[in-house]
């Protein structure tokens, strides 16, 4: 609820003049320097808008080399539609004063809160925002504002700054019990609008709003409603559209300083939400749950923002909670306050498509302490927020040690060993050599006579297919030494791919070639009978052999196999599925980037549709339809995924997800030398697609990656949190 909807009963009066006097207290004094920082930052703001002009207060929030940014009511510069010319006086009043034009840069009409940007290279020391402000009644308040404008001038000059005292009366809270306004016995005055509410030490409590005609209270907006706007926020959520196996939702974006690199939604039934999860230190929220359904938000270029997230509605089961889970790019993962989703279901419909029968509504925040006034980021803890398996909040992991490997140019990188071993095959002089990850040294390594050779590997074996021989032989992946046995193709037939499960022992390495499809058996490479679950399925086998260039990977067990086309639009999404002797396959005619199943088949993670559930019977997409410039990727050892973001002018960051939960555990910043000067590749056409470059492994606490430049990796020893 918005601070003018709590108190629409009452008379109030934002810009309206009328004085109001109150009786002689006494307080404590402020000290010199703390008074002339904050006179300094408190600012006379003044629109030109025909009849719609007026004046108010501010304060600057942010400053840089060449700018600043001043927050203030949304009421002061509201002009109902009329062109404005908003002016901003530094020091008003004072022969030093400067007079600066300002541009609104953000507005958030429900807290009526707006910020203005002003051009400027010498600015005063900001008014700093708090995250908490859980202000105790009695708190003492000091109010600085410019009321009633210039009627207290004694010239035609603008007039100086004016400091009064009150106290807080009263907390004022809406209906979910979220603090809506402080109510302040004090000198709040038409005029004083916008401007900062202090405590002595100097912190910000509020900021002012409106006054109760005819009576000495006055209204305040609380620090903390004012601090999303600085942070980044996205509010103001609204169901567009419903239906039982998806929800739309429509927000509005608040990120002045562009801090915010990605967003999602996360849905959850009533039954699963942990509410003794609540505000954490530094005010913002955990995790509701260990689980949902998870949508990306995604904006367009007036600011609003969409979310469509894939959910299913549990018959019964009206109440359902939904929050925010913003990435910063400055301190990682932020919980936004969540909210209460209630469908007013039509009883007498199976579903009622109705969207307006949705209802959003905030809930409570609990356990949060004032601020130290004396140290504003020096706050209470929170309660205890985290289960077992999820941590309260996302964390940056550390890194104790990297290493980097020079090489020669390498061309491919697998995996084999059940994820002990990282196996290159390089280009300039024929050779594979095997890198054991448990040990950080090479073990082994074979000359090859060939430039044209296929790997796949699994717990046991390294299988190298030879197209020109038309064969494929098999190695002890230990000694590299060569098998008696080997696959020998039918005559005319070229081998396309292999794969096989790396952590795999029994399951089929998969050969594809021109003709058609092979499982064979790495002990005897001899083919295996597989049957096809229908004939529908069974011409998917032509997905790999009628198509000239194809890419294949398979899961770490060996069961489920995807594949995808580097020559044609679009370039498909192709999943065969193992199941006792009996091959299900799934097509979509349509372009993801890569395909990478995970270690059990169960999904599959791509670079521009996100997730997809992988079931016998059909293809499930999970999160959102784009994940402009970031990559999905399987963990090795865990149950865990990964999330590229990358960043052109940053580092990118590397951002762990529960598999389960879809929700994020740990974060590693800073990956410099992963940095592409070619961001995407619609089609992976290289055979060094992401999900071979970015290999994280939970057993040995390490993070693998490969730079574009294929001649080194470097690998980086990491604290990974145990739950």
């Amino acid at each position: 609820m918005s601070p003018s909807d709590i108190l629409k009963k009452r008379v109030l009066t934002p810009l309206v003049f009328g004085c109001l006097l109150i009786g002689s207290t006494t307080y404590g004094n402020m000290d010199d320097p703390k008074l002339e920082r904050l006179k300094a930052a408190t600012v006379f703001i003044t629109v030109n808008a025909g009849i719609r002009s007026g004046s108010g207060s501010g304060f600057l929030v942010h400053r840089d080399d060449s700018q600043g940014i001043i927050m203030t009511n949304n009421h002061v510069i509201e002009t109902g539609g009329r062109r404005a010319k908003i002016s901003v006086v530094f020091h008003s009043g004072d022969p030093n004063e400067i007079i600066l034009s300002a541009e609104v840069l953000d507005r958030n009409e429900a807290d009526d809160l707006a910020l203005l940007r002003v051009n400027h290279q010498f600015l005063p020391e900001p008014i700093q925002i708090p995250s908490l402000d859980n202000f105790k009644e009695t708190q003492e308040v000091y109010i600085l504002g410019f009321p009633f404008g210039k009627a207290l001038t004694t010239n035609q000059a603008n007039p100086s700054i004016t400091i009064s005292k009150g106290i807080i009366s009263s907390k004022r809270r809406d209906e979910t019990d979220q603090l809506v306004l402080y109510q302040i016995d004090g000198d709040i005055n038409p005029g004083n609008s916008g401007g900062p509410i202090v405590s002595p030490g100097g912190i910000l409590i509020g900021v002012s709003f409106a006054t109760v005609s005819e009576t000495n209270i006055g209204f305040a907006i609380p620090s903390g409603r004012a601090s999303p706007m600085i942070e980044g926020t996205i509010k103001d959520f609204e169901v567009i559209f419903l239906a039982p196996t998806k929800i739309s939702f429509q927000a509005k974006r608040i990120d002045p300083f562009n801090r915010i690199k990605y967003a999602s939604i996360v849905i959850v039934p009533e039954s699963k939400v942990s509410m003794g999860k609540d505000v954490v230190s530094d005010g913002s929220w955990s995790s509701i749950a260990n689980v949902g359904e998870m949508g990306d938000i995604t904006d367009d270029t007036l600011g609003d923002a969409y979310a469509d997230v894939p959910w299913s509605y549990i018959e019964g089961e009206n109440v359902y909670y939904i929050q925010t889970l913003l990435f910063m790019r400055d301190k990682g993962f932020v919980y936004q306050e969540p909210l209460k989703m209630v469908i007013d279901k039509d009883p007498d419909k199976a579903f009622d498509y109705d969207k307006s029968r949705v209802s959003l509504v905030g809930i409570t925040a609990r356990g949060s302490e004032p601020p130290n006034e004396e140290a504003p980021s020096q706050r209470s803890d929170g309660p205890a927020l985290a289960s077992k398996n999820y941590p309260e909040q996302p964390k940056e992991v550390p890194v104790y040690h990297i290493d980097s490997f020079r090489t020669p140019l390498f061309e491919d990188v697998i995996l084999g060993g059940g994820g002990k071993y990282l196996i290159f095959r390089f280009y300039e002089e024929p050779q594979i050599r095997v890198f054991d990850i448990s040990s950080g040294q090479w073990v082994s390594e074979l000359q090859l006579n060939a430039y044209d050779i296929l790997m796949a590997a699994n717990r046991g074996f390294l299988f190298l297919g030879l197209p020109e021989e038309e064969r494929i032989i098999c190695l002890e992946i230990d000694t590299l030494q060569v098998r008696e046995v080997a696959f020998q193709l039918p005559p005319g037939e070229k081998i396309k791919a292999i794969s096989v499960g790396y952590d795999s022992l029994s399951a089929p390495l998969l050969v594809a070639t021109d003709k058609t499809v092979h499982f064979i058996d790495p002990a005897t490479m001899l083919s295996k009978q597989f049957k096809w679950s229908d004939k529908k399925n069974a011409g998917r086998e032509s997905n790999l052999t009628q198509v000239k260039k194809i890419q294949l990977r398979a899961s770490a067990d060996g069961q489920t196999f995807t594949s995808w086309s580097v020559d044609l639009s679009p370039c498909g999404i192709s999943v065969l599925r193992l199941r006792e002797g009996t091959v299900y396959a799934q097509y979509r005619h349509e372009c993801a980037g890569y395909l990478v199943p995970g270690p059990d088949g169960r999904y599959v993670y791509t670079f521009k549709k996100g997730l997809f559930r992988v079931a016998d019977e059909a293809l499930s997409i999970i999160g959102a339809q784009d994940f402009h410039r970031e990559h999905l990727i399987p963990g090795i050892q865990g149950p865990d995924y990964l999330r590229v973001i990358y960043n052109r002018k940053a580092p990118p960051i590397l951002a762990v997800y529960g598999v389960d939960s879809h929700l994020p555990l740990f974060f590693i910043r800073d990956l410099v030398e992963m940095k592409p000067k070619r961001i995407t590749d619609r089609f992976y056409r290289e055979i060094l697609s992401e999900d071979k470059r970015v290999l994280l492994f939970t057993r040995y606490q390490k993070l693998i990656t490969i730079p574009y430049s294929n001649m080194g990796f470097v690998i980086r020893e990491v604290e990974i949190p145990s739950d």
